[in-house]
């Protein structure tokens, strides 16, 4: 009895040393999950898809901690040694900024659709007729709903999803936790992409742009040989119809401009990371 009685007691010490280590280990990696957290959130909050008010805001927050969790241990030997609670809530901004930046430069890209979007709906009228987006909360367009998602498919499509979270876990080896300071390669970044996203938008939307200024001139010139015709009238329904002929037999050919966008938008994104 004396013998159980003294077994008994060391294994209650030894699990209570083991649940004290434990509680150790965990409050000594809390501060460098908190950092990874604070960039995979920067990251969700900007880009494309992820970022979608579509997601529920769970959702983002249960992937953040997954994928967190998931980077620690690549992460941990980039990570000082002892990093306090107080170090991990000042260099929380920087570590927001780089996943922000990443994702804001990502979606800057696909904002030129948006764009060529809004040039053809004008041009063809039907920015006058916006639609309600319930997911979203907000007013659209309808060829800007469709734009988009022939957007996100390409994105998808060729594994855009996978190079953004490969961009982001260069991040860790180019940029360590806690060592972020602003360059101007962030800023030269975004001013490259943005000027290259305006003018994907506007290659993109040039076949419907060059066919209206080409309505345009022969509406003009049927205006003044034959005065009586209500060319306004007709005109409009003419560049509908037009939108509605260059869309079908452009949109399937559009992918290859989406993807050199893309491109362009991880080269941003890595060049920005190789400067910084």
């Amino acid at each position: 009895m004396p013998e159980t009685r003294i077994l008994s007691f060391r294994v209650r010490r030894l699990m209570r040393r083991e649940a004290m280590f434990s509680a150790a280990s965990i409050l000594m990696f809390l501060p460098a999950l908190a950092l990874v957290m604070g960039r995979l959130g920067g990251l969700v909050v900007a880009a494309p898809l992820l970022g979608s008010r579509a997601i529920p805001v769970k959702i983002k927050a249960a992937f953040v901690m997954t994928a967190a969790l998931v980077v620690l241990p690549m992460v941990m030997p980039t990570v000082p040694a002892e990093v306090t609670v107080a170090e991990a809530l000042t260099g929380m901004a920087g570590e927001i900024l780089i996943g922000w930046s990443i994702g804001l430069i990502l979606t800057i890209v696909a904002t030129g659709v948006e764009y060529a979007a809004n040039l053809m709906g004008q041009q063809a009228g039907l920015s006058l007729a916006p639609v309600f987006d319930p997911t979203l909360n907000q007013e659209t367009s309808e060829l800007g709903q469709i734009y988009s998602m022939v957007f996100f498919l390409v994105f998808l499509g060729v594994g855009g999803h996978r190079e953004m979270v490969m961009c982001l876990l260069e991040t860790f080896a180019r940029i360590p936790v806690l060592t972020f300071g602003m360059e101007a390669s962030f800023g030269e970044a975004l001013a490259e992409v943005l000027t290259g996203a305006m003018t994907f938008g506007v290659r993109l939307a040039s076949p419907l742009l060059i066919s209206s200024v080409l309505m345009s001139v022969v509406m003009g010139f049927l205006s003044r040989t034959m005065p009586q015709m209500n060319v306004l009238t007709i005109g409009f329904n003419l560049k509908v119809l037009m939108l509605l002929g260059i869309c079908g037999l452009t949109l399937g050919f559009c992918d290859e401009l989406i993807l050199d966008a893309i491109s362009a938008g991880f080269d941003a994104v890595r060049g920005a990371l190789a400067g910084g």
